[in-house]
């Protein structure tokens, strides 16, 4: 789930009130947060109200954002995750520097508990290559916001997540991974910004996005996952190239690169449909 899912919507932990409707929107999997939305008071109720909540409710596409290694919180989730580790799509890891971190937490975790790295900071990023070959590792994130802080960065600007946002995406092809989880895009009443920051963060390579309100899941699907004319191009290219691997489309050349992204497009569109 959390290798194929285009779409990942946040949910503060202590706001419990709000899980079922969470899981009843169009999200690929529904993140319960432990993290960043819920304050250090909070924290308990939190690992409590989603536990509780498992009893009662499917969580194949529930995954936990756990709290940093670094601090005392990460032990107490670890615990909380063996009564629901069964039970949910996997864990995402936050604020991961280095591949010792990543080791060092999977020895306190379920074993076999599907995992996601958060890359956040400058300090991730020059170890980058390293962390997505950690094996523990399913998929890898990019933390946007932690990152715009950690480099004083612009929030409303993409420029500056240009060089961070390829070393993630050139790191997960190498490592062998899905393509990243773009970062969330803070600002929930201007969708036509949302957007633009999606298709932006396509372009570069992301094939998902954490979304931090239901109304960005429709955009954010549309912008990632494959359209009906990208489908309809790659059943064309594959139909042309049967007897032939140089062949023109429109005016286009065809050969087996292009064959191979056609081959990609199909394979993830049949995935959205499984």
């Amino acid at each position: 789930m959390l290798e194929t899912a285009t779409t990942f919507l946040f949910v503060p932990g202590d706001r419990e009130d709000r899980f079922e409707k969470a899981l009843r929107s169009d999200a690929d999997v529904v993140i319960i947060d432990w993290e960043a939305s819920v304050i250090t008071s909070r924290k308990e109720a939190a690992r409590q109200n989603t536990i509780s909540f498992l009893k009662q409710a499917d969580g194949r596409k529930i995954a936990v954002r756990l709290n940093p290694y670094s601090g005392r919180d990460f032990l107490d989730d670890a615990a909380a995750l063996w009564a629901i580790h069964r039970s949910i799509a996997g864990a995402f890891l936050t604020m991961v520097s280095s591949p010792d971190q990543v080791n060092c937490s999977v020895k306190a975790l379920p074993p076999s508990l599907p995992l996601v790295g958060m890359i956040e900071t400058a300090q991730a990023l020059i170890q980058v290559d390293d962390i997505a070959a950690c094996r523990p590792l399913c998929r890898i994130a990019f933390g946007n916001m932690d990152f715009q802080t950690d480099l004083e960065l612009p929030p409303e600007e993409n420029v500056g997540l240009i060089y961070p946002s390829s070393r993630l995406i050139i790191a997960s092809r190498a490592a062998g991974l899905p393509g990243p989880i773009a970062g969330a895009t803070e600002n929930i009443a201007d969708l036509d910004h949302f957007v633009a920051s999606a298709r932006f963060e396509r372009n570069l390579g992301f094939l998902a996005k954490l979304c931090v309100h239901p109304s960005q899941l429709a955009p954010a699907r549309q912008a990632f996952a494959p359209s009906e004319q990208e489908i309809a191009w790659a059943k064309q290219v594959l139909e042309a190239t049967c007897d032939s691997h140089a062949v023109m489309i429109d005016g286009r050349m065809i050969d087996r690169p292009v064959i191979d992204r056609a081959q990609k497009i199909l394979a993830r569109a049949q995935t959205r449909t499984k």
